[in-house]
């Protein structure tokens, strides 16, 4: 109880598991004087020295009735107006919701005389109940207080019975805040009813979220998010898919990617003075070397001689290298043809190269005469069908080959467009051909 006289307060508290009440009185005792019954004598002593007693019984909702003073009494010692304000700090506890209570103050002299005794019931007050005032008088002494209920720290709701507690931390942490009414508003990374639960933006695809934006991935996976897969311990030259796996780059192989299935490829440079490097399964190779040299990688210079290289008819000789010289009726580098069979052969070439020329030049002055054909034709259907003459190709050509051989014309020669055949015949070729075109 926390007890001030003229002006102080009384706080009560009775605990259960999770709910704490405080209950605060104020009381004010204010003692007036009355001039007919208040004056001192030499022996007498002052009958405003008085000592105060408060006590308190309690009705609880299970109908158990606590009277004289179970839950709270305190009393004061004899104080007088020099004392006031008088203080004094009682806590005492008491278990909450309570339906009613009764609060008796009581006020007697040096002398036993008892000079106030009154009781109040009050029902129904909650934590969030109004601060209560009251006045008490009795004789030439009046008492004035107040009270109310609040509940104890970390209790919060009109019964108190809703606990928090913001440096409350379970064993997985958490963060929050309460609010007025006692509600957990959890802080930035935390969620669940117990702002236990860590929250991670990003989700952790393969882990758990085990703190604020935290991740703890699982086997054989890495990242912010345990999002990126780690390789088989050992891959060389791979990468993964899935947790642990190697998958092998171009032109390696086995199990951690560490053989190479195109040794030439990567390795450069290895067959020597010409020699081609040829792949030949895991990690192996071989090099096609030059005539001239022989080795693993073609670095060794070979001891060549005649009995190494056979030419058939003809006959080796040695210079830088072995070579063959072959009878005049043979070549090749063995001397295995015969010059007979070349010559023939690059006769028959020619003879099928000019069939084909013949042909083409044929095919060339068909078509020549055909497009010639139609073009007249068509001209002469542009010109409404008139009576043109026509010159075949035939017709020219004989007319050109009479007049380069006769320095007049034949007897019955016509130009048929009534022209005098004379004066006609002595046109030039080149003019004849151009009149015959117009």
């Amino acid at each position: 109880m926390d007890l001030e006289i003229g002006g102080c307060y009384v706080s009560e508290t009775d605990r259960l598991p999770h709910a704490y009440t405080t209950l605060r009185n104020p009381i004010l005792p204010l003692i007036d004087f009355d001039p007919k019954t208040s004056a001192l004598t030499a022996n007498a002593t002052c009958p405003c020295e008085l000592q105060l007693s408060f006590c308190a019984g309690v009705h609880f909702p299970e109908k158990k009735h606590y009277k004289d003073c179970h839950y709270i009494h305190f009393q004061t010692p004899f104080i007088t107006p020099d004392d006031f304000p008088y203080n004094a700090d009682v806590p005492i506890s008491i278990r909450w919701p309570v339906t009613e209570w009764q609060l008796t103050v009581t006020a007697h002299d040096r002398f036993g005389n008892s000079v106030l005794e009154v009781s109040r019931f009050f029902r129904n007050i909650s934590s969030h109940s109004p601060i209560t005032d009251m006045t008490i008088e009795a004789k030439n002494v009046t008492v004035s207080f107040s009270f109310s209920v609040e509940c104890e720290a970390n209790f919060y709701g009109p019964a108190c019975t809703i606990f928090c507690n913001e440096t409350f931390k379970d064993q997985n942490g958490g963060s929050f805040k309460c609010s007025p009414g006692g509600k957990k508003i959890c802080e930035s990374g935390w969620t669940g009813s117990l702002c236990n639960e860590p929250k991670c933006e990003k989700d952790c695809v393969h882990g758990t979220c085990i703190g604020p934006n935290t991740c703890r991935c699982d086997f054989g996976w890495k990242g912010v998010s345990c999002s990126e897969c780690v390789p088989l311990a050992g891959c060389q030259n791979g990468y993964c898919r899935t947790a642990h796996q190697c998958e092998c780059l171009r032109n390696w192989g086995g199990l951690l990617c560490d053989i190479d299935l195109d040794y030439c490829s990567n390795h450069k440079d290895l067959c020597q003075n010409g020699g081609v490097c040829l792949s030949d399964g895991e990690d192996l190779y071989r090099c096609n070397c030059t005539a001239a040299f022989e080795g693993k990688n073609c670095e060794k210079k070979k001891e060549v001689d005649c009995t190494m290289l056979d030419c058939g008819v003809g006959v080796c000789v040695m210079g830088k290298a072995p070579q063959c010289e072959c009878p005049l009726d043979r070549s090749g580098t063995h001397c295995e043809y015969l010059e007979s069979d070349v010559k023939t052969s690059f006769r028959i070439d020619v003879l099928l190269i000019s069939v084909a020329i013949l042909i083409l030049a044929i095919c060339l002055a068909v078509l020549s005469v055909l497009i010639r054909f139609i073009c007249e034709k068509l001209e002469l259907i542009q010109k409404g069908g008139q009576a043109i003459p026509f010159y075949t190709a035939h017709w020219v050509a004989a007319e050109l080959h009479i007049r380069e051989r006769s320095s007049s014309p034949p007897p019955t020669y016509d130009t048929g467009q009534n022209r005098s055949p004379r004066k006609s015949w002595q046109k030039s070729s080149t003019e004849f051909l151009e009149e015959i075109t117009v």
